[in-house]
C-alpha cells in the first residue's frame, strides 16, 4: 500500500473541519495524524500538495522538532511527544509481536470497509473516510498488520495507521457470520 496524496488531502480537509489534525516534524520525518488515522513520512518525500495544505490551514509549516494542532478556527502548538508517541508504540509492538496479517476486502458494512485477518478470518471495520489515505495496489506485497485495534503498515518511506473496530454489539451476529467466510482473495501458490 502506498500513501495516496489525494486521499490524504481529502482526509486532512475533513479532519480540519471536524476535530483537526496534528502535524509534527522530527528526526527527518513528518507525522500527520487525526482521530482515526496517521501517516509518518520522510520529510523529503512529503508531496508538495500536502505541504501547501498545511501552510494554508496553519499559516506556516511547523518548525523542526515541534508539533502543531491544526483545526478550523484555531491552531496551536502541542507537545511533540503527544504526536510522535503513538507511532513509536506501534513500531515497538510491530517489532515485538509482528501483529496479525490483515487485508481489505471489497465488502462494506454500515459505511465501513470490511478488513479480514488472513489466518483467522476474523473481520474488522474501518471507516471509509479514514481508509482513503491508502491506495491498495493489488499484487504488491505489503506487510499490513493488525496491532490491537490498529491497522499498521511500515513502508520504505515511513508508516501509516488506521483505527479499526470489531463492530457494535448489536452487529455481533452479523460480524460472526462474516468472520466465518473467506472474503480476501486466496493467493495461489
Amino acid at each position: 500500500m502506498t500513501i495516496y496524496d489525494k486521499g490524504l488531502l481529502r482526509a486532512m480537509k475533513a479532519a480540519y473541519k471536524d476535530e483537526g489534525y496534528d502535524v509534527a516534524l522530527s528526526d527527518g520525518y513528518m507525522i500527520i495524524q487525526a482521530k482515526g488515522w496517521g501517516v509518518r513520512m520522510h520529510t523529503e518525500l512529503v508531496p508538495n500538495s500536502v505541504k501547501s495544505l498545511i501552510v494554508l490551514h496553519n499559516g506556516s509549516m511547523p518548525r523542526k522538532d515541534s508539533a502543531v494542532h491544526v483545526a478550523k478556527g484555531e491552531c496551536g502548538d502541542v507537545f511533540l511527544d503527544m504526536v510522535a508517541t503513538f507511532f513509536e508504540e506501534l513500531a515497538n509492538d510491530y517489532t515485538a509481536s509482528g501483529g496479525l496479517a490483515i487485508k481489505p476486502t471489497r465488502l462494506t458494512f454500515d459505511g465501513k470497509r470490511v478488513w479480514q485477518l488472513t489466518d483467522k478470518l476474523d473481520v474488522r471495520l474501518v471507516d471509509v473516510d479514514d481508509q482513503q489515505i491508502m491506495l491498495t495496489l493489488y499484487g504488491e506485497k505489503v506487510n499490513t498488520q493488525l496491532i490491537g485495534n490498529t491497522i499498521y503498515s511500515r513502508l520504505a518511506y515511513g508508516a501509516l495507521f488506521i483505527h479499526a473496530e470489531k463492530g457494535l454489539p448489536e452487529d455481533r451476529h452479523l460480524m460472526q457470520h462474516l468472520s466465518g467466510m473467506q472474503w480476501i482473495p486466496v493467493e495461489l501458490a
